[in-house]
């Protein structure tokens, strides 16, 4: 019985060993997943910091953002608004170098316009004295029709006699 309990002794040692060496690396797994539990917290704290500051930096990166974004908005409009005034500016030289050479040929045609001036002045000069004459003419025509017309009513008063004396004999017989 001794024998045994003897054994049953040295099975529980190494039972016991074998705890103790069980509960030895579950407190050193326990001190691992702490310290690993640890790093993990400050990863996250220091994550969460970043974090943060990212935020912190990101409303002015975003309003920066915003105005880059109108700037470059700007500077297409700007440059639009350019090559528009560009156009009309090369639109507006080319009327001119138009306008220019229009300006030459009158320059050129300056004694030919002259000359259809002095003609123009002398046809006038003549056909207003034409004008002229033929007011004359028909103020003398008018004059003379005017006479004209009141000798017809001097002898229209004798028919208009005659007339009334024709009805009045005539309205006798037939009674």
């Amino acid at each position: 019985m001794f024998q045994t309990l003897q054994v049953q002794v040295t099975e529980l040692k190494s039972v016991n060993e074998s705890l103790n060496l069980t509960v030895e690396e579950l407190y050193k797994a326990h001190a691992l997943s702490e310290a690993t539990l640890r790093e993990r917290d400050e990863l996250i704290s220091d994550q969460s910091e970043k974090m943060r500051l990212l935020e912190e930096q990101f409303v002015p990166f975003h309003e920066l953002q915003t105005q880059l974004k109108e700037t470059a908005e700007l500077v297409v409009r700007f440059s639009d608004d350019k090559y528009c005034a560009l156009k009309e500016i090369e639109n507006l030289i080319v009327k001119l170098k138009s306008l220019q050479t229009e300006n030459q040929d009158l320059k050129y045609r300056e004694p030919e316009l002259k000359h259809l001036e002095k003609v123009y002045k002398t046809k006038e000069s003549v056909l207003l004295k034409d004008i002229d004459q033929m007011k004359s003419q028909v103020s003398e025509l008018l004059e003379k029709l005017m006479i004209s017309d009141q000798q017809m009513k001097q002898q229209i008063i004798p028919f208009k006699e005659d007339k009334r004396m024709f009805l009045a004999k005539n309205e006798f017989l037939e009674k």
